[in-house]
């Protein structure tokens, strides 16, 4: 931060935006991990146990079958929690700032890239909520903005999973009306 600005607001996106669907998935993972586990284990003490191709159904039949199932089982389950994983690092990495000059989003796990708008360019805040994310209290915020320069464009910058998004954008325009001397300082 630059000498004499003030963080409003610093958050980061709520969990319900990136980890639901890993969990589902990993969840789901284990399920199916226990089921082939356990049909290929009743499969082989049953004697319903198919001839596998190769070195594998040379000395024990039953024995690598369960070996061919638990290999596909542990698999998936560690392609289950790398998924999780690279989510819960977004997640993890993911930071929503709002300063008395800036609003700023931080975000990558190796690498960072940070999005940085300047308040006076602020042209808009627009809230989006479907009735989950409402439920959930939370929310897309867009900033709309326009830079100045020699270059006239307009940027859109869309921010998911923003906690309390209605007090974030609140919290970006009495910034903006304090840099304009709309209202007083804050103490």
């Amino acid at each position: 931060m630059t000498q004499g600005e003030k963080l409003l607001w610093e958050t980061r996106p709520t969990r319900w935006t990136y980890l639901p669907v890993p969990t589902l998935v990993l969840a789901v993972i284990v399920v199916l991990d226990l089921m082939i586990l356990k049909s290929a284990t009743n499969a082989a003490a049953l004697g319903f146990v198919p001839a596998l191709p190769g070195p594998l159904s040379q000395s024990n039949p039953s024995a690598s079958l369960v070996s061919a199932y638990e290999i596909t089982a542990v698999v998936l389950l560690i392609i289950g929690i790398l998924y999780f994983g690279v989510r819960w690092l977004h997640y993890a990495s993911t930071v929503y700032v709002v300063t008395s000059t800036r609003v700023i989003r931080q975000s990558g796990i190796l690498g960072r890239d940070y999005d940085e708008v300047q308040l006076l360019q602020v042209r808009g805040v627009d809230v989006s909520q479907k009735i989950w994310q409402r439920l959930f209290r939370y929310g897309t915020v867009r900033i709309s903005a326009e830079f100045g320069g020699n270059r006239q464009a307009m940027g859109n910058e869309e921010w998911p999973g923003v906690p309390r998004p209605i007090e974030f954008e609140r919290t970006i325009e009495e910034a903006q009306q304090r840099l304009r001397g709309l209202v007083p300082p804050a103490r």
